[in-house]
């Protein structure tokens, strides 16, 4: 190698002092340095493609594995490999679909009083526009079968309100808020929605088991029957006045990962009787007016609900979570039939906690006992790890919610595929957080 210089050099002291001296190292340093800048060059230049293509391999891996997951009962209409929960995009409109309370009869009267639904203010020009929708979906598919849509809808709220009346008498929880309906799914990510309430909710969940039934016998093809298709959503958001918040908790106590099952009972709860998420809210206008970070409320109704159901306060959550480990998978419609007919709007999604000195097992468990809404939503927590969530699923086959199983399946494949980080990498993220904060408190 250094007689390739021997021309420039050859008259030169410095070359003769550098051949007698370092004949033999000189080669190695100038190909060990050139080496590395050379390496670095590339490394430079290519690891991000090496990365893309890492990721896309990555990306078209799970997506197989996620097709393979079949869909019972919840159709999934927004997919992601996996959203941060404050990236997944809401356009609250103006517009309201609130259906009035009928006041004919004394105890109906009362119930509006004292429940003040049906007022004026409540409504807007578009509660109009969607209560013709659903008397156009009825006239034009259901004719034979309901000759008089106004009437048939008249009746069905009337039967929701004596429902209410007697609920209220056997000291059930009966209340009307205020409640978001999906209008339109934009660019298949964004989700647009208007404002309802509950009473509308109960009412058209009626509406959508009697016509259903009416489906079912009669093998009708209808808008309520096409709902995977984006392009029908527009025209079925009258059903779609009612937004979940749901997920599972996912974490580690040293074994392996575990998600935690919730017992739905149907004691207290409407339906009940399965295996459901750890935690599930409904999300309304209060998320967002609570909203102090501009997250746009799916955040705060996911901690909301993790307080409500879970026991956990909003400091024990900061001590045991991260937003980074956070997320929401999906959202979809749940559609179910026979005497639990459900036409419901989801959004899917997990948490991961993290155990520490500062918040440990019993700390939890002690949190779910004394949580606010634990006993009219949960009976008990079940802890199932990773590794033999296919053998409860297969042993329980028949007490899941659709949308449950759906979730479990794809957090499973997204932990195996290591989408979803680890416990280590939580806990990591949680003590850099405390850290950053406790170093700004004192400067």
């Amino acid at each position: 190698m250094i007689h390739l210089f021997y021309p420039l050099l050859s008259n030169s002291h410095l070359y003769q002092f550098i051949t007698d001296c370092f004949s033999f190292s000189i080669p190695i340093v100038v190909i060990g340095i050139l080496g590395t800048i050379i390496i670095e060059v590339l490394l430079s230049y290519f690891s991000p493609l090496i990365k893309k293509f890492k990721d896309y391999l990555k990306k078209n891996k799970l997506e197989r594995k996620i097709k393979k997951i079949t869909h019972s009962n919840y159709t999934p209409l927004i997919s992601s490999f996996t959203y941060e929960i404050n990236g997944f995009p809401i356009d609250i409109t103006s517009n309201r679909f609130i259906w009035p309370i009928p006041t004919d009869g004394d105890r109906r009267t009362r119930l509006n009083k004292k429940l003040h639904f049906g007022k004026p203010q409540r409504t807007n020009e578009h509660t109009y526009i969607y209560k013709e929708n659903i008397e156009k979906i009825i006239k034009d598919y259901f004719q034979p079968y309901i000759p008089n849509a106004n009437k048939f809808l008249n009746e069905t709220a009337n039967e929701i309100t004596d429902k209410f009346i007697e609920d209220l008498k056997a000291n059930k929880l009966r209340f009307n808020k205020w409640l978001y309906g999906v209008s339109k799914i934009k660019g298949k990510k964004m989700i647009q929605l208007y404002h309802s309430d509950y009473f509308t909710f109960k009412f058209t969940v009626h509406v959508y088991n009697k016509l259903k039934k009416i489906i079912s016998t009669n093998s009708l093809q209808t808008p309520l029957s096409h709902y995977t298709d984006l392009k029908h959503i527009e025209r079925l958001k009258p059903f779609l006045n009612s937004i979940g918040i749901g997920g599972f908790l996912i974490l580690d106590r040293g074994k392996g990962d575990e998600i935690v099952f919730g017992w739905r009972d149907n004691r207290s709860c409407e339906s009940g009787g399965y295996w459901h998420f750890t935690y599930d809210e409904t999300f309304t206008p209060d998320d967002v007016a609570n909203d102090t970070k501009g997250e746009n409320g799916m955040i705060t109704c996911l901690k909301r609900a993790l307080f409500e159901e879970v026991g956990l306060t909003y400091h024990q959550q900061k001590i045991c979570m991260h937003p980074n480990h956070m997320g929401i998978i999906d959202a979809g419609i749940i559609h179910t039939d026979g005497d639990d007919n459900r036409f419901e709007f989801e959004v899917c999604s997990f948490a991961r906690l993290c155990f520490s000195d500062e918040f440990t097992i019993d700390d939890f468990i002690n949190s779910y006992q004394f949580a606010k809404d634990a006993a009219i939503e949960t009976s008990n927590l079940h802890f199932v790890p990773i590794t033999e969530l296919d053998e409860f699923l297969m042993n329980e086959k028949n007490s899941f919610s659709p949308e449950a199983r759906h979730l479990c399946l794809q957090l499973k494949t997204r932990i195996e595929e290591e989408v979803i980080a680890n416990d280590y990498t939580c806990f990591e993220d949680i003590k850099r957080a405390r850290e950053s904060q406790s170093i700004h408190k004192n400067l």
